[in-house]
């Protein structure tokens, strides 16, 4: 396990952490600050959806970065001798901003003013760094790299303050730890208590650096002096196995959505379940946050009892996660907050599924009522590559009796992104046949023009799908 304590002073040391975050502050504030009765209000990234807002207005000093001397503080100054003095600060105009004026007191009683770039000669004391976090329960993808192997037992986590050309870096994707076995390891349920501790140990009193720190903020050099850092994480996001651990059955329960989705039906095929959105947009509505919560609570007070095992099939819901209920043994008091409801991103696994899942879903929208109703019934767009060998789907047809049946494919993350980089595309692409202008267009667009300044490009082997 990663003790972030001691990684994060680390990083801040020996990384350009400090000024990615500030250069990146004032786009993050202004996505988080956006009211959350707001209708209007813009999702540009995760700080902008409502889980980070919520916590923002919860506990907005947390989010803020605050490394610049303020008025009525203490503070030190650099005569420019290479020795610091203690000063305070007596007037402060335009401290976030290039130009403006500090009137300081030094400790012999003599005012000094100034102006516009000398102010980086007043040294902020203290403050505050946050660092807000997406943390994913899944494996190695995360990283881009082939030196980790998969396991649904590790924990990662990004940086999201931080402009997005950075966040992929492998120094700000930090392997908060890892462990062996499966759901049924005895050593997961300590695992997870260890996260829990540091989650709520670092959002409240954070970790100190102790030292300084010189970056570029608002038009000039700022210098800040054993500050602290806070971590808010905004949202995990789990893959299957790891929902089947928190609380939830696994793929093998067509009831497993239910606690997010009221009527919501999947296809049971014995070895997994099968689960089709355009085939429940008439039928599911999204679970109240009450009701799920209680779904929740039931199954915790039916654990040890006969009620639990039918309670749990005809649910979906096994228990809560330890951040919501707490532990009595390791003295973590409950946490409303923490709900499976307002904090897990159901079916999504991380950040490059949640691009491959949004981009079908642009693309479906787009396609005629027809062509969705024929794609949502086609098992052709449900099928997943195991490895190099032959593609399979999980319907085989027999060619004697013209009868169905399900088969066996391997899911593993790695064949999953190797079908979204290279077979993705001809899946979709039946989506817009024909000769209307919207086929031509979507075709055009989607399949054959090359965007090579777009960020989010997603190369294949025949082609580039720009998203």
């Amino acid at each position: 396990m990663i003790d972030l304590s001691q990684l994060y002073p680390l990083l801040m040391e020996h990384s350009d952490l400090l000024q990615r975050i500030a250069d990146y502050s004032k786009i993050s504030k202004a996505r988080l600050s956006q009211p959350l009765n707001d209708p209007d209000a813009r999702v540009w990234c995760t700080e902008s959806g409502r889980i980070a807002r919520g916590d923002f207005h919860a506990n907005p000093k947390n989010f803020i970065l605050d490394i610049v001397p303020r008025m009525g503080e203490q503070a030190f100054f650099d005569d420019g001798g290479g020795k610091l003095q203690i000063c305070t600060v007596i007037e402060a105009v335009g401290e976030e901003s290039e130009t403006g004026l500090y009137t300081i007191t030094l400790e012999n009683g003599q005012n000094v003013d100034l102006w516009d770039e000398n102010r980086s000669k007043v040294h902020k004391i203290g403050g505050t760094v946050p660092i807000n976090v997406v943390t994913f329960d899944d494996g190695a993808e995360v990283f881009k790299s082939s030196s980790y192997t998969y396991s649904n037992c590790s924990r990662t986590e990004e940086i999201e303050n931080i402009a997005e050309q950075h966040r992929r870096r492998e120094i700000f994707c930090s392997l908060l730890g890892t462990s062996s076995g499966g759901c049924s390891h005895a050593n997961t349920q300590q695992r997870l208590v260890f996260y829990e501790k540091q989650r709520r140990r670092l959002a409240t009193q954070g970790t100190r650096y102790n030292g300084s720190l010189s970056v570029d903020y608002c038009g000039r050099t700022v210098t800040v002096h054993n500050f602290t850092i806070k971590r808010n994480e905004i949202v995990r996001v789990l893959d299957h196995p790891e929902v089947a651990k928190q609380g939830t059955m696994g793929l093998r329960n067509p009831n497993s959505a239910k606690a997010f989705l009221s009527g919501f039906e999947a296809a049971s095929t014995s070895r997994r379940t099968l689960y089709s959105l355009l085939l429940n947009i008439g039928t599911s509505t999204p679970t109240t946050e009450t009701e799920s919560v209680m779904l929740f609570q039931k199954a915790e007070k039916l654990l040890g009892t006969a009620e639990w095992l039918p309670h749990a099939k005809a649910t979906g819901v096994k228990g809560m996660s330890i951040a919501e209920r707490g532990d009595d043994r390791h003295q973590l008091p409950p946490d409303p907050t923490q709900t499976h409801w307002s904090r897990i991103s159901m079916g999504k696994m991380h950040f490059d599924g949640i691009r491959d899942n949004d981009f079908r879903k642009l693309l479906t929208a787009a396609a005629p009522v027809q062509a969705r109703r024929v794609l949502s019934a086609a098992p052709t767009a449900l099928r997943q590559p195991p490895g190099t060998k032959k593609l399979h789907s999980y319907v085989k047809i027999d060619p004697k009796d013209n009868t169905a049946k399900f088969t066996k494919v391997d899911e593993k993350l790695h064949q999953k992104k190797k079908w979204r980089e290279t077979l993705m595309l001809y899946d979709l692409y039946p989506l817009f046949t024909g000769d209307s202008e919207k086929s031509k267009h979507m075709r055009r667009v989607c399949f054959c023009q090359t965007y090579s300044e777009h960020p989010t490009l997603l190369r294949t082997n025949r082609c580039t799908i720009c998203f």
